[in-house]
């Protein structure tokens, strides 16, 4: 048995500018009181497989150029957890991963819908710490999914006021979002989102 002298002292994790997405899997307790706890946590499994550790289209390399012309290479999936109802996505904010972030959440609603699991979610962004190795999840951007997600009365991903951020939305695709205001909850009208 430790004494108190002989533990490792407790890292304090760093606190960064993040995306961040939240996903609450809708109808969950009659899903998981349906099909058990094992079938469940396989759907979880090949959801986080197929989407989120998968190489991305780009065999998994994203491409930056510095200002003197050097080309290199970046890997890297985002960060994920799963607890209870809950999925989470995450990735430091830096361009490069931009799009293939929001594509990857994009896909989660796509597959998990094709998996008979209907999700709601909300991407945003700022500082918080994401750290798996100590499990602390904290941050305005986590709130912030929380409130927006909560807010939305439909299936579907919608970004937060964080996420409008036009250097942030410079850096995704044309053809990755769509300018909608989705279905919000009347009581929640000031989580609402254009896209």
């Amino acid at each position: 048995m430790n004494s108190p002298d002989d533990r490792q002292p407790l890292r304090k994790p760093d606190i960064s500018r993040f995306m961040f997405a939240m996903f609450d899997v809708l109808g969950f307790s009659r899903w998981l009181e349906s099909v058990g706890l094992h079938a469940v946590l396989d759907a979880y499994h090949l959801l986080i497989e197929r989407v989120v550790v998968r190489p991305n289209d780009r065999g998994g390399l994203s491409t930056v150029q510095t200002r003197d012309g050097a080309i290199f290479a970046i890997t890297g999936p985002p960060g994920y957890a799963y607890f209870s109802d809950t999925i989470i996505l995450w990735h430091p904010l830096l361009p490069p991963f931009v799009d293939d972030f929001v594509a990857r959440c994009s896909e989660l609603i796509c597959e998990a819908l094709a998996m008979n699991i209907p999700l709601r979610g909300a991407i945003t962004l700022g500082d918080a710490v994401l750290d798996r190795d100590s499990d602390f999840f904290l941050g305005t951007p986590i709130v912030e999914a929380a409130r927006v997600e909560k807010a939305q009365n439909w299936i579907g991903l919608t970004f937060g006021q964080t996420a409008m951020w036009s250097p942030f939305l410079a850096q995704i695709h044309g053809t990755a979002i769509i300018e909608y205001p989705p279905p919000i909850k009347d009581h929640l009208k000031e989580y609402a989102s254009p896209i």
